[in-house]
């Protein structure tokens, strides 16, 4: 039984503002709102089993969706949920979502249990994706919180779905389907299909539709997608019999298990003399050294397509249907934003009109940078005045400012990286790339760069969203997965796996590395040396590995030192943040080397179970450099019987230094919950004084340091939010009213920007990398929304409520914050739905709300952060 959930009387509102949520204040409920009436419905934990196997990393707070993966042998999962509060009932259910046409998400419920706390649901795991919902319900059924777990099995299923065939693709004529109905009605069970056209039948339009999303699939031996079109143009016209073409479809399964074959056979009846000629249609059209926007079909009219900015002169050739058709081309004078340019009377500017375009030979373009727009026209032999029959194209040649390659295979991953230059962008398909130090360039790297961007056009290198591109090593040592030796990449989305070290900059500066994911190195996961300065870590995960990230090198291997090394001692300003060190790092997770200044790691999680043989009395983070910054980070233990210290300072041993180190280093808002453990939290076995303040212990243990010169000096930094969509506004206070309830509000605002003090703010850093939000005018007072329903709403209610009074408070939990950096930017993502961000109401202008909304990566959702002293 299937029930829909989604217009049910418990739904709270979907819209309000944001607005100013107390801090301080004893029990009781709040004058203004009573949100402190609200029940606990939040789960003290969640687990989820297949078998004897926990597979969920449950967080308090946190509501999900938790996306967990399990393969083709499990049959089924228990959920085993435990409430906080006693009075409140559990529901279990397998869920599906539908997005209705008002732009609403619709929840299904297919199957619903009810459960004691502590008590487990048993569900069925179908193969590909599948989604249960824990709904917790106080006693009188007002109230509602959602938690919600999506888990994929890896599927044996290599069938198709649907198989959708475009009847379009014709000048005139019509087609019939055999073995298909007139509604396209797929049989699953049906391999062969047979498609009878008339002879100006020219473009087959193939979608399939794959019963698992993850299948991959081919149409002739070449890789398509399910989510595309394919677009597959048929031999030309003109043929004296019927023709006939074969488009097999082969579908490969998830786990590699299983092919099924798919066969369309398409007869094309032949065309006579006169027909023929009385077609002004382009056979093909190409543009060279190109990435055409989309494959050029007899029916597309509207063609576009994308050069290297190295490009400034390119051939374009056309093939008409019809040898006797005649075709010009005309090229439009366009304004800085590509626009066509008008004359007085409102008729198009050309750089030159009507030059013949002649039939398969290559015609020289001119490009100018940016968009090039030109009209192609063909007319057939019969055209006439009275009777025009011609047909236009638009052609947009768009030179770009990045040269653009494609990769997916290894041999071209590694000639891409060795012939780099500026404004390069590779973009690298998911799959795995098994280097190789004999033909990467560098025998000591498995893929390497030794070239260099600029500020203004950086190297990029990208994979997929999801990581699913991975560069793997052979595991030999003194090997790098991928060395880089330039300056100004920007690396994203990639996965390294089985090298001695995963990133290696070497000499390397002004380089971004985003959402890398590093495992299996013998050595480091990440090393910056050599004189690397100013590089970016990110967004990034390091696990099993035998440390985590290295700064610098030891000054044994210095080019300075008295027996000379071969690396610089210098490596300044790099930066390492909201990044997770997991499990399985066998020492250090940051070494921060004499030589070093200015490292700043902040907003990063730690798991401080080092795992060395002789763990106890291990470190984290250990710094030898200067004025390294140590803050805002969250240090966790996922273990009961290793303890280690987090922070360690140390002065090197060798006397031949001339500069001092292990100075200036700041630590300052981290927070420490490692269960208990009696480990100190920094050991300055220095002579240098450490500086501190406001570092946390949250485990009920009293934070302590080891050694001597500390100095616990140092607060919260505060800032301006200001908006980068428009940036003489800031974030502020200011009195709203609810159009609903007629209410007013103290919330959040957008304002001129301006000295007020309510346009101060401070990220106060709690746990697992979130934040408060806490404004300097009133410092008892934090912004957080007031919804207890998190699920299948665009818009989140906002209210007062004292978050703080209680560790697990719900509201505490809506109050924290994930903040995402860019370059120069912030988006402020919601702990408990952290796919919605802070947004304005509207235009942002005088006095404009914000409300919690989807994230669609806008500058309107997006701050810039003005220190203010």
């Amino acid at each position: 039984m299937s029930r829909t959930i989604l217009n049910t009387s418990w739904m709270l509102t979907l819209l309000s503002f944001l607005v100013l949520a107390g801090c301080g204040g004893s029990g009781g409920g709040d004058a203004e709102t009573g949100l402190t009436k609200i029940p606990d419905l939040t789960l003290s934990n969640l687990d989820v089993r297949a078998g004897d196997q926990s597979l969920l990393d449950f967080k308090q707070g946190e509501t999900g969706p938790y996306e967990l993966s399990v393969d083709s042998s499990v049959s089924s999962i228990s959920i085993l949920p435990t409430a906080n509060s006693s009075n409140v009932k559990i529901l279990i259910a397998t869920v599906s979502t539908e997005l209705l046409n008002n732009g609403k998400l619709d929840t299904i419920i297919i199957d619903e249990i009810e459960v004691q706390s502590g008590e487990q649901g048993l569900r069925d795991v179908q193969d590909g994706d599948n989604t249960y919902m824990v709904t917790v319900v106080d006693a009188s059924n007002t109230y509602r919180l959602e938690y919600r777990i999506k888990i994929h099995k890896v599927s044996s299923d290599a069938g198709l779905q649907n198989l959708l065939i475009d009847s379009n693709g014709f000048y005139q004529g019509s087609l019939k389907v055999t073995a298909l109905s007139e509604s396209l009605n797929f049989k699953t069970a049906t391999k062969q299909y047979k498609l009878e056209t008339d002879f100006s039948f020219c473009s087959l339009k193939i979608k399939p539709v794959l019963s698992e999303p993850r299948a991959k699939i081919w149409i002739n031996g070449r890789r398509a997608y399910h989510k595309e079109i394919s677009l597959t143009d048929l031999p030309k016209y003109g043929s004296s019999s019927n023709q006939f073409n074969v488009f097999d479809l082969t579908i490969q399964s998830e786990d590699k298990t299983q092919t099924e074959t798919y066969t369309i056979n398409v007869e094309r009846k032949p065309s006579t003399t006169t027909e023929l000629a009385n077609l002004p249609t382009l056979e093909s059209l190409s543009v060279e050294n190109s990435t055409l926007t989309a494959p050029f079909t007899c029916t597309r009219r509207q063609v576009g397509a994308v050069v290297s900015n190295t490009v400034a002169t390119t051939g374009l050739t056309v093939v008409p249907t019809s040898s006797s058709a005649t075709i010009t081309i005309s090229k439009y004078e366009v304004d800085e934003n590509g626009a066509v340019k008008l004359d007085a009377n409102d008729d198009p500017v050309y750089v030159f009109q009507g030059e013949t375009l002649p039939a398969n030979e290559v015609y020289a373009l001119q490009l100018d940078p940016g968009q090039n727009r030109y009209l192609i026209q063909s007319v057939a032999e019969n055209s006439t005045s009275d009777t025009p029959n011609i047909i236009t194209y638009s052609l947009l040649v768009v030179r770009s400012d990045n040269n653009w390659l494609t990769v997916e295979n290894s041999t071209q991953l590694q000639q891409a990286l060795i012939n780099a230059s500026a404004g390069d962008e590779i973009f690298l398909f998911d799959g795995e790339y098994q280097g190789a130090t004999d033909t990467s360039g560098d025998s000591s790297a498995y893929f390497y760069s030794a070239a260099s961007g600029t500020v203004d056009r950086p190297i990029v290198m990208r994979g997929e969203v999801g990581r699913n591109a991975t560069l793997i090593g052979d595991g030999a040592i003194n090997t790098s997965v991928l060395k880089l030796t330039g300056d100004y990449w920007q690396v994203s989305n990639i996965s390294l796996e089985n090298g001695e070290t995963g990133l290696l900059l070497d000499s390397a500066n002004h380089n971004e590395i985003d959402y890398l994911n590093v495992v299996k190195q013998t050595g480091a996961a990440l090393r910056i040396r050599n004189g690397s300065s100013n590089n970016i870590i990110q967004n990034s995960e390091f696990s099993s590995s035998s440390q985590g990230a290295v700064i610098g090198s030891d000054d044994s291997q210095w080019t300075t030192a008295p027996t000379p090394g071969e690396f610089l001692p210098e490596n300044t300003g790099n930066k390492i943040r909201l990044s997770t060190f997991g499990r399985n790092i066998l020492n250090e997770h940051v070494v921060v080397h004499e030589g070093v200044d200015g490292t700043v790691i902040e907003n990063n999680i730690f798991d401080s179970a080092i795992k060395t043989g002789a763990a106890n009395g291990e470190t984290v983070i250990r710094n030898l450099g200067n004025n390294t910054e140590v803050r805002n980070n969250s240090f966790y233990n996922s273990t009961d019987d290793v303890e280690s210290q987090q922070v360690t300072n140390v002065e090197p041993d060798e006397s031949w230094h001339t500069e001092t180190w292990a100075t200036n280093l700041q630590v300052f808002g981290n927070r420490v919950d490692v269960g208990g453990k009696t480990s100190d939290f920094i050991n300055n076995q220095s002579s240098q004084q450490v500086l501190t303040g406001e570092n946390t212990r949250l485990d009920g243990v009293s934070l302590t340091n080891a050694g001597a010169f500390f100095s616990d000096t140092l607060t919260e930094n505060s800032y301006k939010l200001q908006s980068v969509s428009n940036p003489t506004f800031c974030l502020d206070l200011g009195d709203i009213k609810d159009s609903d309830t007629g209410d007013t509000y103290r919330g959040a605002v957008f304002n001129s920007c301006s000295n007020d003090t309510t346009q101060v703010w401070q990220f106060k850093h709690d746990v697992d990398g979130r934040f408060l939000l806490i404004n300097t005018s009133a410092e008892d007072k934090m912004i957080a929304p007031s919804a207890a329903n998190f699920m299948a709403v665009y818009r989140f209610l906002i209210s007062f409520s004292k978050a703080l009074e209680s560790e697990n408070n719900f509201y505490m939990s809506q109050a924290r914050w994930l903040v995402d950096l860019d370059a120069d930017s912030v988006t402020l993502r919601n702990n408990l739905s952290s796919s919605y961000v802070i947004t304005p109401t509207s235009d942002i202008g005088e006095l404009t709300p914000v409300v919690l909304s989807v994230n669609t990566n806008s500058d309107t959702q997006k701050f810039k952060l003005i220190a203010v002293p």
